[in-house]
């Protein structure tokens, strides 16, 4: 038996260190070089990456490919660029998880063509916006730095599939370009898998309503060490030093380092996609450590910090490292102990706080800690669902504005028509030559209850926009007809019956008497 729990020992020590470094296969991918005649891979990543053609996704389909005059990296050495509006359109499978993510990176590196008598002469100066899924504005008057870059975006994917379009649209005078396209989902474990906590003055968790948003990552930092490259990372992501954000002397944090394997506890969400290894290798501490980002005033920030203590103290001994952790304009955590997150020394954890930029003044966002340790931190700014797009607006946002209007159209029509009903009731007193009967009548809620047989739906006469109409008789044997409306939560019971002729009661009741004649209710 001792033999046999030995074997078993070494094949969990063996085989869960391989489970856990296994490659990232998410079930679709794109990889698309922009305007390029031929594939670039590049076989150092891990898993590798090859970029194809963008010919096939691309709507027009004749929209301009450039090349540069130069000879920069090989993904960036030609674009799909033009003065108009250009789009792609990517087809992805439906997904069982319904709150799951798309990674979207757009990489840009502006240069000057080979060839002047291109379409677009020059895309060192292209300013343009760009939206995705008809419903996200993830850039406006964007115009790439000179040294190029990369955007990157988290988008709700949904339960259903379909196709994934993302359009550039250029501002007037100016070209719209891309060079590359990456288009992937996310793990599940990477977004809104943990607590999130709110920072004044964002208000309430409203995880539900966060979970719709998508995000733009604007910093990612490897605290305590180095440039992070795609190689290193299961992602693709690059993780840069924190040095340019610090704030305060260089004396006043000390930089450690680990070479013991970093631990993942998947149980608890966490993976290295979440972060590389890398990441967690090295830390900054100090009595109190600051950072600081420029940022969109008053806008909302998904801040990750991410946490691995080199010594976690058993609760026996003490209770090891305490400390305080300020973002944005409030406390986010007190008292934050990470032998509370993590039970043994060399485990990997972040925490996810919600913050808001402030509304004056430049909008930086500050992140500090009190006492306490730093490993990575990541920043990514909340873009709620915007269907407008620079000097115009999607199909899907003008769709949805004509049904708007055509709907307020038809309800205030039947407004009219009814008003116009009502007072001719008043003034005639008589409809089709048949008199109408238009007494007040003061009945309790309970009378109308009982009339009704408690709203029964057997009783149902009529569905109008504003509620139900249901039939009933007064104990006095008087038929009536009642409206329910189906929000009214100021009055008892959330019931409220409409003015069927011209009496309303203080419960907010209102009944009127059928006589033998038929009564036009709202349908």
């Amino acid at each position: 038996m001792a033999v046999q729990a030995m074997v078993l020992l070494l094949l969990v020590t063996v085989i869960l260190p391989r489970a856990a470094l296994a490659a990232f296969s998410p079930d679709f991918s794109f990889f698309l070089a922009c305007g390029a005649n031929s594939s670039v891979s590049f076989p150092s990543d891990s898993p590798t990456r090859t970029f194809v053609s963008d010919a096939a996704y691309l709507s027009p389909v004749d929209a301009p490919a450039v090349s540069a005059s130069s000879t920069p990296p090989s993904l960036y050495a030609a674009a799909r660029a033009d003065m108009s509006a250009f789009s792609y359109r990517l087809p992805y499978p439906a997904s069982p998880d319904a709150s799951s993510f798309l990674v979207l990176r757009l990489h840009f590196f502006p240069f000057l063509p080979s060839n002047s008598s291109q379409s677009v002469a020059n895309i060192s100066s292209s300013r343009f916006a760009v939206s995705v899924l008809d419903a996200y504005a993830v850039m406006s008057s964007f115009s790439p730095p000179a040294t190029g870059g990369v955007k990157e975006f988290f988008i709700p994917r949904g339960a259903l599939g379909g196709h994934f379009t993302i359009t550039f649209v250029p501002d007037a005078g100016s070209s719209a370009f891309v060079n590359a396209v990456e288009l992937f989902p996310a793990p599940p474990e990477l977004l809104w898998n943990n607590t999130v906590t709110p920072v004044d003055p964002v208000g309430s968790n409203d995880l539900l309503r966060w979970k719709q948003y998508a995000l733009e990552t604007v910093y990612r930092l490897n605290v305590g060490g180095p440039k992070v490259t795609t190689e290193k990372d299961t992602l693709w992501r690059t993780w840069l030093s924190d040095g340019p954000y610090k704030y305060g002397a260089p004396g006043q944090s000390e930089v450690k380092s680990t070479s013991s394997p970093i631990i993942h506890d998947p149980s608890k969400g966490y993976s290295r996609e979440v972060a590389p290894d890398v990441v967690y290798q090295t830390q900054r501490m100090g009595n109190y450590l600051r950072w600081t980002f420029p940022g969109e005033p008053d806008s909302r920030y998904l801040v990750r910090l991410h946490f691995c203590d080199y010594e976690v103290v058993s609760s026996v001994v003490g209770v090891g490292i305490v400390f305080d952790v300020d973002v944005g304009q409030g406390v986010a955590s007190t008292d934050l102990m990470p032998n509370a997150r993590a039970t043994q020394s060399n485990e990997a954890f972040y925490m996810d706080y919600v913050a808001r930029a402030p509304s004056a003044g430049a909008g930086n966002l500050k992140v500090s800690i009190g006492g306490g340790m730093l490993n990575g931190l990541e920043i990514m700014r909340l873009l709620p669902v915007d269907l407008r797009s620079r000097g115009s607006l999607t199909a899907k946002g003008i769709v949805i504005i004509t049904l708007s209007a055509m709907f307020g159209i038809i309800v205030l029509a039947w407004v009219v028509v009814w008003a116009e009903q009502l007072m001719n009731r008043s003034r005639d007193g008589k409809t089709g030559g048949t008199e109408m009967v238009s007494t007040k009548l003061r009945i309790s809620l309970t009378k109308i209850k009982a009339a009704t047989d408690n709203f029964h739906e057997c009783n149902l006469i009529g569905v109008g926009g504003f509620g139900n109409v249901y039939k009933g008789v007064l104990t006095d044997g008087t038929p009536v007809a009642v409206k329910r409306a189906t929000h009214a939560p100021q009055l008892p019971e959330d019931v409220v019956v409409s003015l069927l002729t011209d009496g309303a009661d203080e419960t907010g009741l209102s009944v009127t008497e059928l006589s033998d004649s038929k009564v036009n209710l709202p349908r």
